[in-house]
Parts: structure tokens; sequence; C-alpha cells
């Protein structure tokens, strides 16, 4: 028996999201090691101030291209849409970063939260511009379904080269280090394209006709990404206002793990929107319908699981992986652990929404979110100072992305419509499921957390048997719609 297609491209866009989230454990353990809590903080202010910058230099173009190169018949529509994005980008990438490089102490100051960081802006341009480059080639391979190519490209420049710079620049700088991912993420993205491309990318072509239809859909959603790192820079870029940068990067290493457990949903994600697209350019919007039932069925159940078992274990998790040192994080990351399901259907519900409708929903999502951030942050930074500004920014944070979540369901049943007593009792399953393992996990927790074997066989096998249960529990579900619908999975 062969597998299908779709099913191929999520499992090996699964194994290789699991090894970027490996690599996230790791770098950040080597670098704590290496540099410390001020290294750990450093890093993850780069990173943060990346996620926002970044989409405001890609226009958009990360959805665009993968769309119009899933759509369009030609080899030459694909490649003339991939080219125009290409030059779109390093128009507006390179009059910015020369910019940011001649006012340095104002570009650390806003987007790293200190002056003091500007020995990081020549670093951080070299980061941002090969993360660019990644980006753009890999929405192509994404566009193209050749589901190879984008995952050797993020397993090699997201999961194996930060690791193997930061081991190698050990005994230097974090600037240095990051300067050295920025440069081989370009050059490594840039030569397998070539290697894919056969020198086709260099052949002739007039852009002009093909300019106006990407940009008029790429651009709104330009203003969703931007919003959507703002989103994760905020926080963090208020903190380090507020506090020190070790504070804000306990709060944006929270962030990061948050996304990391994202994770486990975007191989879903990543093959969705080219092939949602397809789907509706050919009118099978019925088959759509039953396969985002059962996607959200899933995201419901995974992701209450991530967010019980992630709280209960993050001090443990913490202290194995980065030290005691830094355990001061810990009920910040429980915190923002605590939007973990929502972060997950949210991630999953983008594709869903970016592929079905031409109007921007996710931005306007995002806008409503932000805004919502600022007022909560205003209140309780200074209307209500309870807590500690930090501990407080992570409250905000974490009620935010419950609010977008809801915002991102609400917005998918407006286009694939279910009866949202349907969807509250797979909800209900899931915590009924979920609460007797919690329990489980915290009476176990004190005579394993120790010991470093004990704890990670204990997780293998809660997840062996959650994966188990979650079968039996829908496998007729499952079998019903991969039958009714078999067209969604070819």
């Amino acid at each position: 028996m062969t597998i299908k297609p779709f099913f191929r491209d999520v499992v090996l866009t699964f194994i290789t999201e699991m090894a970027v989230l490996a690599s996230f454990f790791l770098l950040y353990r080597l670098i704590a090691q290496y540099f410390g809590p001020q290294g750990v903080g450093e890093y993850s202010l780069v990173k943060r101030a990346a996620g926002m910058i970044q989409p405001l230099l890609l226009l958009g173009l990360g959805v665009g291209i993968t769309r119009y190169v899933a759509i369009s018949v030609s080899p030459e529509r694909k490649m003339a849409f991939f080219k125009s994005g290409v030059v779109g980008v390093m128009i507006i990438a390179g009059l910015f970063l020369i910019a940011a490089n001649i006012f340095q102490k104002e570009f650390a100051y806003f987007f790293l939260g200190s002056a003091d960081f500007v020995s990081l802006v020549a670093p951080f341009s070299f980061f941002i511009g090969g993360l660019l480059m990644h980006s753009l080639i890999y929405s192509f391979f994404r566009g193209m379904m050749v589901s190879g190519y984008f995952n050797i490209l993020q397993l090699l420049n997201i999961s194996i080269l930060p690791v193997f710079a930061f081991i190698f620049f050990s005994e230097s700088s974090i600037g240095s280090a990051i300067c050295f991912i920025g440069f081989l993420t370009g050059a490594f993205s840039v030569a397998l394209f070539c290697f894919y491309a056969k020198g086709y990318f260099f052949r002739a072509v007039s852009l002009r006709p093909f300019w106006r239809e990407l940009f008029l859909y790429s651009l709104p959603r330009c203003a969703g990404d931007i919003l959507y790192g703002a989103l994760f820079f905020l926080g963090p870029a208020v903190a380090a206002h507020f506090g020190s940068a070790v504070e804000a990067g306990y709060l944006s290493l929270a962030q990061g793990l948050v996304m990391a457990l994202g994770s486990l949903i975007a191989p879903l994600g990543l093959v969705l929107l080219p092939k949602i697209s397809g789907m509706i350019a050919q009118g099978k919007k019925n088959e759509i319908a039953d396969g985002v039932n059962l996607l959200f069925t899933a995201i419901f159940h995974i992701g209450i699981f991530i967010s019980f078992q992630a709280m209960i274990f993050a001090d443990v998790a913490v202290k194995i992986w980065l030290g005691a040192e830094f355990l001061p994080a810990v009920p910040i990351v429980r915190i923002l652990f605590f939007s973990a399901m929502f972060y997950c259907f949210y991630a999953a519900s983008v594709s869903i929404l970016n592929a079905s409708k031409n109007k921007p929903i996710d931005t306007t999502n995002l806008f409503s979110a932000i805004v919502f951030f600022i007022f909560l942050a205003g209140a309780a930074l200074f209307i209500l100072p309870i807590f500690p500004p930090t501990v407080s920014l992570a409250c905000v944070f974490s009620a935010t992305i419950i609010f977008l979540g809801i915002l991102a369901y609400r917005s998918v049943r407006e286009i694939y419509p279910q009866k949202i007593t349907r969807d509250l009792f797979c909800v209900a399953v899931a915590l009924a499921v979920n609460l007797p393992l919690a329990i489980i996990s915290l009476s176990i927790k004190p005579f394993i957390a120790e010991n470093l074997f004990l704890t990670i066989l204990f997780g293998v096998i809660l997840v062996v048997a959650y994966s188990v249960l979650f079968w039996f529990l829908n496998i007729r579900r499952v079998g019903q719609l991969s039958v009714k619908n078999n067209q969604f999975y070819r």
C-alpha cells in the first residue's frame, strides 16, 4: 500500500519540525552553557526583533508566493511570480538595512530595547538577510509542493546550522554566531534553489504582468505578518524597558517555547495552504469543510494535552534544559503554557483562512489582538500594577493568545459552518481525558523529577498512551471522513 501524498508530506514536515523543536532546546542549552542568562536574553531579543522586522521586509510574500506558485499552471508563471517577489524584497530589505546600520543606536534602542546592544546591529543585519532569503525560497518550494526540498531547507537552516554556529563560536561572542548563522542561511538557501531550478531562474521574462496580482494579494497580508511579529515583540520589548535584559529574555524564552510546541501543528498548516488553494480552484469546498472538522478535533486534543503537561513539568524541563539558575523563569513559562492550546489552534487556522479568502481576515484578527494586548498591558502596568512587570506582561500575552485563538475559530467557522455544540463536545471529551492524565502526572512527578531518564520515559509512555486513546476515541470518525472524502488526502 502506498502512502498518499498529502499524508506523506505531513509526515515528512512533522519529522522536520520535530528536529527543529529538538534543536531549539539544544540551542538554548548551548547558549546558556557558554554565555549564561545574559547571552540567552540577548539572543532572545534578537530573535524577537527579527520576528517583527522580517514580516515588514517580506511584504506578505511568504503566503503570496506559495499561493500563486501553487495555482499557476505553467512553469513560466510560477517562476515569474517568484522572481517578482525576490526583486521586491531585495529592494526594500536593502534600503532598510542600510538605514539600520547608519542609525545603529536608534535601531538598537527601539528594536532591541536598549542602545547598549548597538554591537548586535551589524550581526542582526546578516541574520535578517539570511532569514529573508530562506523564507522566499522556502515559500517557493511549498508552492511547488516539493516537500523534500522545503524540509531539507528547514532542517539545514533552522535546525542544524544555529547549533553548529554556537558550538563553533563558543569562545567568541553572540554577535559572531548570529552573523555566521545569517550568512550561511542565505548561502544554503540560494545553493539549494539553484540545484532545483538548474538555471531556469535566470531566463529572461517580463515581470510587469505579475507584480500587480502578486502584491495586491500579498501586501494586505504583510500587515498581518507585521502585526503577528509585533504581538511577540511588544512583550519582551516593554519588559526590557521596565527591567533587565535577563527578565525580558525570560518572557521571550517562554514565548519561544509556546511557538515551538505549536510546531506540533505546523506541518498541517504548511501543507494545507497550497493544498486547499488547489482544491478551492477545483470547487471542492465540501471536502475541505469535512477535513477542517477533523483538523479541529485533532487540535482540541493535542492542544489541551500539551497545555496541561507542559504546565505541570515546566520547572523540571527548565532545570534540566537550562540549569537551576533559570528557575526564576518558570512562573512566566507556566503562564504562557496556559494559552498553548489556543496558539496551536490559531497556527493551524491561518493557512485555512489565507487559502480560502482573498480578504486578509487574519490581519483583522491580529489587529484586534494587538489592541487587546495594548489595552490590557496599559491596565496591568499603570492602573493595577499588582504583579511585577514581567509577570504582568506574561499574563497579558497569554490572555491575548487566548483571545486570538477564539477570533481564529470564529473566522473559520464563518467560512465552513458547523454547530458549536459539536466543537464544544470535542473540547469536553478532550478535557475529560486530560484531567485524569494531569492528576496522574502530578502524582508521579515528585518521584521522577530528579531523574532525567525516568522523566523522559514517563513522557514517552504518556504520549504513546494518549495517542492510542485518541485513536480509539476517533477511529470511526477518521475512517468515515477518509472514505467519504478521499479526495482531500490525494
